[in-house]
C-alpha cells in the first residue's frame, strides 16, 4: 500500500482530513468518491467470489453413473466400430494372406500347447488343400 493510499485510508476511518497535503485536501470530490465507491468494490468482490465458489461447487458435483454410462456407451460404439473394421479387412484378405494368417493361428495354438503337433500339421494338411483347390490367384 502506498503513503498516499495509507493516508487516505486513514482519513477514511477517522473521518478526518489530518495526513493530508494542501493539495490533496482541495480535491475532496475525489475522496468522497473513493470513499463512496469502496464499499461498492468490496461488494463486486464478495458477489464474484461467491459466483466463482458456486462454480466450482458446481463443478465438482457430478454423478459419477453418468461418466459409468457414457463409457459404456463409448465402449460399445468402439467395438462396433472395431467389429466392422475387422470383418472388411478379413472380406479384402487376399487368399494367400488369408492362409498365412490360418498358418499363423494353428502355430499359436500348438506353441501355447493347445493340440500336439500331430495335430497341428493335420490342420495345415487341410489348409493347404483347400488353398490349392481354390484355384485362387495369391
Amino acid at each position: 500500500m502506498s503513503e498516499i493510499e495509507a493516508k487516505v485510508r486513514i482519513t477514511a476511518e477517522n473521518d478526518t482530513a489530518g495526513g493530508l497535503t494542501r493539495r490533496q485536501m482541495k480535491r475532496p470530490n475525489r475522496r468522497g468518491r473513493l470513499n463512496r465507491r469502496l464499499p461498492m468494490y468490496a461488494a463486486d468482490c464478495r458477489l464474484s467470489l461467491s459466483k466463482s465458489r458456486q462454480d466450482f461447487q458446481n463443478g465438482i458435483q457430478y454423478d459419477p453413473s453418468e461418466l459409468q454410462n457414457l463409457a459404456t456407451i463409448s465402449e460399445a460404439a468402439f467395438r462396433k466400430i472395431g467389429a466392422a473394421g475387422k470383418k472388411m479387412f478379413e472380406e479384402t484378405r487376399t487368399p494367400l494372406e488369408s492362409l498365412k494368417a490360418q498358418l499363423e493361428t494353428v502355430n499359436q495354438v500348438m506353441t501355447a500347447g493347445g493340440v500336439d503337433a500331430e495335430t497341428a500339421a493335420r490342420k495345415v494338411k487341410q489348409l493347404e488343400a483347400a488353398f490349392n483347390a481354390s484355384g485362387l490367384p495369391c
